[in-house]
């Protein structure tokens, strides 16, 4: 019974003291208002929009320079492209009364190029350019947390 009593109690301790938070709400983000630039893409837009925010925060979001770049990797005897690479870049502008922060979020994805079918290749393109864009809105969110902290 004592055992079981420390066992408990110790789980208990260390997991208070990592900072375990199951029962944070991830669709919630502390800013008072968000705003975009046109090069922000549509996914990205939505995702945000769909996160509640707090109107009495004294916050606001602004997100410009959207990019997506290409590159591509060449190797081998025959020197032709081997991998590429797609790169997408976001500025975010969190403000608040003491100051407005600036961050570059960068994400990058690589993918191998396959010349028989360009078809395809255009559409892994077009899906890492999805996970791309999804991945910054969890970046932006965690950016925002961060800041809270």
């Amino acid at each position: 019974m004592m055992k079981n009593f420390r066992a408990i109690l110790f789980l208990s301790l260390s997991l208070l003291g990592c900072g375990y938070e199951p029962l944070i709400n991830q669709k919630f983000i502390n800013v008072n208002a968000i705003s975009f630039e046109e090069s922000v893409p549509f996914i990205v837009r939505t995702e945000l929009e769909n996160l509640e925010i707090n109107a009495s925060s004294n916050k606001n979001l602004i997100l410009k320079n959207y990019q997506i770049k290409e590159r591509k990797i060449y190797g081998g005897s025959s020197i032709r492209a081997l991998q590429g690479e797609l790169k997408g870049e976001l500025i975010i502008s969190i403000s608040n009364p003491s100051g407005t922060i600036n961050k570059k979020l960068t994400v990058m994805r690589n993918f191998s190029i396959s010349e028989l079918n360009p078809l395809a290749e255009n559409q892994t393109i077009k899906s890492l350019e999805e996970s791309i864009q999804k991945e910054m809105v969890q970046q932006i969110i965690f950016e925002v947390r961060l800041i809270e902290m």
